[in-house]
């Protein structure tokens, strides 16, 4: 009886320990669903595009409804963005509008084709379904690259080192590739073409008609992914086509060369906002000044003065850390991180030092002015090359009209009197 009872408990005990996990693996489960839409109105549809292009869905998808994308291919990824409205809360089902959910989340949704054929593209406006009648414009790009295979040889060049720019050849014609020997990995170059009808770069890597790293229209900025040879492909168009014509074709090392030095002299807190800060009036080439307190994704222009010349390399953290820009002064550059940066000061590229004083600045070119409130003059924006008086007697603290400005036209301001004239 006990041996016949322990087992019966052992099977009960199991039984509601099944019964439990059973119970919460449902639970997760709904709990994950929460995150995922199906709408039950369609509106807007599109054929998936092909590699490489995007096709817009819908221009005024409300949140609430679902699109369709047809004829996709299998094992493919693609991209889906939705804009406007109040939020783009993206729900991918296969098969049928109500079917298995393939992916999830904000725009832009990145997700991957399981089969081909249809998929349903559930637009809300956040992760709880939420439905809204506004616009919504809707998407979809084949993420899958795309790049011609030339079969015709003609020029090549070993890779340059950082910060080089070579030439590999003055007269590819579109149907040829160019060969760059013995490219560094993890490395960024642009290739540039002129010249022909287009100027289409497909990039291959270890053969001719190997893997297409990027293909685009010149210049092509792309990022090595292993040491070794690559395949620079020219064509005139993204179909591949052809001529007889000479292109020039050129290719850049991005990558930041500069100056390290090991002696620090002169410091300041970057500037605010439109002003200029002097880090030292006295600074050898061959040393470094330090810039604390910087803020993030700011515009900065540093200029050196005095000596026999003034190269500048900022490094970014430490003294030896990151190289984030360097070049002949003024040198204008854009902080990463808030914190600090190290300017470091030479006579050349070469970093040569000498021992003459020179001045370094460091300028914040975020633009700033003024805002007035009281409203003095105003005029119809000139026509080219017409000068117009707005106003004869605008106090300093007011502001003028200008009315019917035509875009992207260069227009000069001038004020005279008063004790100053910022505009």
């Amino acid at each position: 009886m006990r041996k016949f009872s322990l087992k019966t408990n052992t099977h009960i005990f199991s039984g509601v320990r099944i019964l439990f996990l059973l119970m919460l693996a449902i639970t997760l489960s709904n709990l994950n669903l929460q995150a995922q839409c199906t709408n039950t109105s369609g509106f807007g549809s599109a054929a998936a595009p092909g590699p490489g292009l995007t096709a817009t869905i819908t221009t005024c998808g409300f949140g609430g409804e679902y699109s369709t994308v047809t004829a996709a291919t299998a094992a493919t990824s693609y991209t889906v963005t939705g804009t406007g409205g109040t939020g783009n809360y993206i729900t991918i089902h296969q098969g049928t509008a109500a079917g298995p959910i393939i992916a999830s989340g904000i725009s832009p949704l990145t997700w991957t084709s399981t089969v081909a054929g249809s998929y349903f593209v559930h637009l809300n406006a956040d992760a709880s379904c939420g439905s809204e009648s506004q616009c919504h414009t809707v998407t979809i790009k084949n993420n899958t690259l795309t790049g011609c295979t030339n079969t015709n040889s003609y020029g090549n060049i070993t890779a340059p080192a950082p910060g080089i720019t070579s030439q590999i050849s003055t007269c590819t014609f579109a149907g040829d590739y160019n060969t760059i020997i013995a490219a560094t990995a993890a490395t960024s170059y642009t290739m540039t073409a002129t010249g022909g009808t287009g100027n289409y770069i497909t990039i291959r890597q270890g053969t001719p008609a190997g893997a297409v790293i990027a293909s685009g229209v010149a210049p092509l900025t792309w990022t090595s992914t292993v040491a070794g040879n690559y395949y620079s492909h020219v064509n005139t168009n993204a179909a591949c086509g052809t001529d007889l014509t000479c292109h020039i074709v050129g290719i850049t090392n991005n990558t930041a060369i500069g100056c390290t030095n090991t002696t620090g002299f002169g410091g300041a807190s970057a500037p605010n906002a439109g002003e200029t800060a002097t880090l030292t009036n006295c600074a050898f080439g061959g040393e470094y000044s330090t810039v604390t307190s910087a803020t993030a994704a700011t515009s900065y222009t540093v200029t050196g003065t005095g000596g026999t010349g003034n190269f500048i390399t900022i490094h970014q953290g430490t003294a030896a850390g990151p190289i984030i820009a360097s070049g002949p002064s003024p040198l204008t550059w854009t902080s990463t991180v808030a914190g600090s940066y190290f300017v470091h000061l030479n006579a050349d590229a070469s970093c040569g030092s000498e021992s003459q004083c020179h001045t370094v600045t460091i300028k914040n070119n975020t633009l700033t002015g003024c805002t007035n409130t009281n409203s003095y003059g105003n005029i119809t924006a000139p026509a080219p090359g017409i000068t117009s008086q707005i106003s004869t007697c605008t106090f300093a603290g007011d502001y003028n009209t200008i009315i019917a400005a035509t875009a992207a036209t260069s227009y000069t301001m001038t004020a005279t009197g008063g004790t100053g004239n910022y505009i």
